[in-house]
């Protein structure tokens, strides 16, 4: 029977001693199976996947989808949008399989919270003809917003946070179908790529500009009501 892809899914709990779980899945599709189906089958796993959105997921593998191919090729498109309706997205932003006579971006990494990548770097290895991508998870707690469900995404140890919500979801979409994606006039593949990369990242910045975070007060809640003062939330807190 032919298969359409190979899934492997790693649950880790309690890490770091903060009773939190991760999960990492990797996919594998051969070059001689069906694209279109596994296509379909990434989104059914997404679909099995959705009730743990408010964990910290992680998809890891090679689809043999070239992505650097994505403004001609439909199956990058169709992977790259599916796995966004689910709040993913794609951090790996160079070629992971170089030969002589082409480059190609088929080795994938997608994360739902992107503040839990420490780092995402190609090594470049003479155990197999692909590069190896070595990725950093934090294991600590996750940001306070996930990437898909929040509107805000922020680290309480840092100053700043970004607002995730419709009109910057809608700015984002306009900044991205206005800009041309020319990159003709650049040869190298590296430089095509990371020009991509700067010209994502700017309308990134743009949509989606940090702000400064304020600081609540120790027993100031969250979310508080507008009718209760501060005295008040001290008090429901005790």
């Amino acid at each position: 029977t032919e298969t359409s892809g190979e899934f492997q899914l790693l649950k880790i709990h309690n890490c770091k001693n903060f009773n939190k779980t991760k999960v990492i899945v990797n996919f594998y599709r051969s070059p001689s199976n069906n694209a279109q189906k596994f296509l379909k089958l990434i989104e059914t796993v997404l679909r099995g996947l959705d009730r743990h959105s408010r964990k910290h997921i992680s998809f890891f593998g090679d689809a043999n989808i070239d992505l650097i191919k994505y403004n001609t090729d439909t199956y990058s498109q169709e992977l790259i949008s599916t796995l966004e309706n689910y709040g993913f997205v794609q951090t790996v932003s160079k070629p992971t399989r170089v030969t002589d006579h082409s480059a190609t971006l088929i080795d994938h990494v997608y994360t739902n919270n992107i503040s839990n990548i420490i780092s995402c770097n190609i090594i470049t290895l003479d155990i197999s003809d692909h590069l190896a991508i070595s990725t950093n998870l934090s294991l600590g707690p996750p940001s306070n917003a996930n990437f898909r469900r929040q509107s805000n995404t922020k680290n309480e140890n840092n100053s700043e946070l970004r607002i995730f919500n419709e009109a910057n979801h809608a700015v984002f979409k306009q900044l991205i179908e206005d800009e041309t994606w020319q990159l003709d006039y650049l040869d190298n593949a590296d430089d095509k790529y990371n020009e991509l990369y700067r010209k994502y990242m700017e309308h990134y910045n743009k949509a989606y500009p940090l702000k400064n975070n304020i600081t609540r007060r120790k027993h100031e809640r969250a979310n508080p009501k507008p009718t209760n003062k501060p005295r008040l939330e001290s008090a429901c807190d005790r």
